[in-house]
Order: C-alpha cells, then sequence, then structure tokens
C-alpha cells in the first residue's frame, strides 16, 4: 500500500500529494473524493468556524484534488472522478444543514465537471450513501448526535464500498449504497411533502 498523507483543505498540501503520487506511478486511473467532516447544528446555531472547516474539508478539498487530478488526466485522455457525496442532498434531514449543504456543493460541482470533462475521456460519478458504522458521527462538529437519532439505513463500510464499485463497473452516474435509500429518494421525488411529514415525525420519536 502507498500512502501520502495530506490536509486536503489546503491546495498546496493537495497538489504536492499529485506531485508525489506521478512520480511513483506512470498512470492514475480514479481520484475517489472521500475525505468529510460532519457537522450536527441545527442552522440558527451553526458557528462560523465549523462551518468554514467543513466547507474547507468536504468541498474545497474534493475541488483542490479534483482540479490537481484533471490536468494529468487531460494528459492521459483518461480518468475517472467519484465524489461521495451524502443521501442528504437528495433528502435532506434535520440538523444536518451545514453539513449538506457542502455536500450539496460538491454534488453540483461535480455535475457540472462531468458536462465539462466528458469531451476528454473523463467521467464523473456522485454517491450518495446514507449512514455508515464508522465513527464519522461521534467525529462531527457541532452537537453530539444521540445514539438513537433515526437513520434510514446503517451500513457497513466495506459493504457500502462494494456498492459503490459496482456501480462504477456499471457506469451509473448516480450511486446509492442501499435499495432502502434510492426508494426514499424516489418517494421524495413524487411526494416531497409527505416525504417531510415522515421525516419530521422519525425525527419526533427519536427526541
Amino acid at each position: 500500500m502507498f500512502t501520502v498523507v495530506t490536509d486536503v483543505s489546503k491546495k498546496d498540501e493537495c497538489k504536492k500529494a499529485m506531485d508525489i503520487i506521478k512520480s511513483e506511478f506512470k498512470k492514475v486511473d480514479i481520484l475517489i473524493n472521500n475525505a468529510g467532516v460532519g457537522l450536527r447544528s441545527e442552522i440558527e446555531d451553526i458557528s462560523d468556524e465549523d462551518l468554514r472547516k467543513v466547507f474547507d474539508v468536504n468541498f474545497f478539498g474534493a475541488l483542490y484534488m479534483m482540479q490537481e487530478t484533471i490536468k494529468l488526466f487531460k494528459e492521459q485522455e483518461k480518468g475517472l472522478i467519484v465524489s461521495i457525496c451524502s443521501l442528504g442532498v437528495k433528502r435532506p434531514v434535520f440538523y444536518t444543514g451545514g453539513y449538506t449543504a457542502s455536500k450539496a456543493a460538491l454534488a453540483i460541482l461535480s455535475d457540472v465537471a462531468r458536462l465539462e470533462l466528458q469531451k476528454c475521456g473523463i467521467s464523473v460519478i456522485c454517491a450518495y450513501p446514507g449512514s455508515i458504522s464508522t465513527d464519522f458521527r461521534k467525529n462531527a462538529l457541532g452537537k453530539t448526535y444521540p445514539e438513537n437519532e433515526v437513520r434510514l439505513s446503517r451500513l457497513l463500510p466495506e459493504i457500502a464500498a462494494e456498492k459503490i464499485i459496482r456501480g462504477i463497473e456499471r457506469g451509473k452516474r448516480e450511486i446509492y449504497t442501499s435499495k432502502k435509500d434510492y426508494l426514499f429518494v424516489l418517494f421524495t421525488r413524487l411526494f416531497p411533502g409527505l416525504s417531510d411529514w415522515v421525516v419530521e415525525k422519525a425525527f419526533e420519536k427519536s427526541e
């Protein structure tokens, strides 16, 4: 395994990391933007410091890595960028406004990149995982996540990774890590008001 420790929130470190990778490998096939920091807070209580940190990592970190990798992919005339967004982009829930805003910005950035880069042989995919059984919530900024807070799915990271890899292999534009997540997104598109009601009632029960 080859590892380059990098703070993706710093543009110069992203450039340095890609320079090291290019010197180590003749070719790079894929960039997966997976670095992320959580934030749980009501909108009125979000601190500037927390929100800036979340955007620095979740959005700007991904942007910096994309910019450095695109240069290489254009030289190769081939490459794949995968942005790990969040199910919350498709179905927002309580207390995640700051975090989901950063992932929504990443999703739009990636969608536009897909349009701009397809003529260069570069593909861009967005993945929208639900809740994964990691320390993500434990390490999130803002208020502590309660243990009983509702989650649509709780996947092992290995299973989520397999779903994302399968979606990449099938050339999906959007990847969901469980059928339950996908169906609830579809339900939200068809019945947005009813979906809001379901989310509100679910959170009422967990508070």
